[in-house]
């Protein structure tokens, strides 16, 4: 067989509503985000049609939903034009966010093929849909893959991908969790063992947003994750992978960001910090060194600080007039960077475990408060009772809808306030 090119994609969620955000983001950066999640297909194209590849792989998510505005449609169908300019096919599948049902409002053009939606409970004969397509070169390339019917989809399909033992090169699509499901749900689970067992030389997955690759050789198993990050939990560059075979069948991966807007997660520590200009310092820094690490034309950034500090009193508790502060700081900055939130998990110079074996009530309070922490559903029952009227039903508000994890972080920030008013006494030298 003979070298050749394409580029694999997944997770775009076009047409995301970004719901919250508006209420912590200023407009001119919500609008930012915004058009950077519009046009992340245009990049995408911008990308496949320099580098000259010869398809494209799309596994799942394209749309944030499977109703979305006309002109998001639109914006999708713009890109496939373009690439079909320049004789470049697609192949896309569908995932649990825009299941497939019925025909398209908009019809894509020729070079497109979506693939069929797979049974809800497939027989033992049915066969994952492939495509067989020819490269300039005239390789053979079987391209194979399934859309999502509905939003829902348990069952895996590994199994059921079928190598057609006439072509040169075979890729699977694949819009699921294989191995862990990282925070996302457990949908179409998979092994990689599944997928060497199918002969596949390749598989494009989708589902899970952070990119990683799970096998670099027989088979080449990965995620490109999502092209464009739309919160802070999404941080990091984000892109797509330009996949070169050579004439071996090996698959090199090569990974493109194409993010506009990028997200950071970045953390100081005031430790030995005696001085708010040091705190100042300190932040500016990492962000900078952050910023200039990534490749974006605008930056989002959330600031956590930690650490032992006496100025514990002056930072917990006014988040939002050190981050105005640093703005100040930020606003000449070039790229443009916004400072979306500063969380504070500083402690206080006090003896906390000598107060926590205190018979003093602080004591009291900071042990309860430990062990809250150990027992999650423990928390929630003591708590719901407590806040019977801020988690009423009638609110649509419940503790059950909060992790392990966000509740623990809870009870850490009331030990902390807590601790503010630790008696001076009880502080240590």
């Amino acid at each position: 067989m003979e070298p050749f090119r394409f580029l694999h994609t997944a997770d775009l969620h076009l047409g995301t509503p970004f719901r919250g955000l508006d209420r912590k983001l200023p407009p001119e950066w919500h609008r930012r985000l915004q058009e950077a999640s519009y046009h992340v297909m245009e990049r995408i194209v911008e990308v496949a049609i320099r580098e000259q590849v010869e398809f494209v792989t799309m596994a799942g998510d394209l749309f944030d939903a499977a109703v979305v505005p006309m002109s998001v449609q639109f914006e999708l169908r713009r890109g496939f034009e373009r690439l079909a300019e320049h004789g470049i096919h697609v192949f896309v599948s569908h995932g649990n966010h825009d299941p497939r049902r019925g025909s398209a409002p908009v019809h894509w053009p020729d070079n497109v093929h979506v693939f069929a939606a797979a049974p809800l409970l497939p027989p033992s004969d049915y066969a994952v849909p492939a495509e067989v397509f020819q490269t300039r070169s005239r390789s053979t390339v079987q391209v194979s893959g399934f859309s999502y019917g509905q939003a829902e989809f348990r069952q895996s399909l590994a199994a059921h991908f079928v190598r057609q033992p006439s072509v040169d090169f075979a890729i699977g699509l694949y819009h699921g969790a294989v191995g862990s499901s990282q925070g996302h749900e457990n949908y179409c689970p998979a092994t990689i063992d599944d997928f060497r067992s199918r002969g596949f030389d390749l598989w494009g997955l989708g589902h899970i947003h952070q990119r990683s690759v799970l096998s670099s050789d027989g088979p080449v198993i990965f995620y490109p994750g999502n092209p464009q990050g739309r919160h802070v939990r999404e941080a990091g560059v984000r892109g797509v992978y330009l996949v070169d075979v050579d004439r071996h069948r090996q698959a090199h991966l090569h990974f493109v960001p194409t993010a506009s807007v990028v997200w950071h997660i970045c953390q100081i520590s005031a430790e030995d910090a005696e001085d708010l200009a040091v705190i100042r310092w300190r932040a500016l820094e990492v962000v900078q060194q952050e910023v200039r690490a990534e490749v974006g034309d605008a930056h989002l950034v959330r600031l956590k600080i930690t650490g032992t500090t006496s100025l514990h009193s002056q930072l917990f508790g006014q988040e939002a007039t050190l981050q105005a502060t640093l703005q100040e700081d930020l606003n000449a900055w070039e790229p443009p960077v916004w400072l979306e939130s500063i969380d504070v998990h500083t402690q206080p110079q006090a003896d906390v475990e000598a107060l926590r074996h205190s018979q003093e009530f602080i004591g009291e309070v900071l042990r309860r408060l430990a062990r809250l922490r150990a027992e999650p559903e423990r928390a929630r029952e003591e708590l719901g009772s407590v806040l019977t009227e801020v988690f009423h039903p009638g609110f649509g508000l419940d503790l059950k809808q909060f992790s392990d994890t966000e509740l623990a972080d809870w009870l850490t920030a009331t030990e902390r306030l807590l601790l503010q008013y630790a008696e001076p006494a009880e502080v240590s030298s």
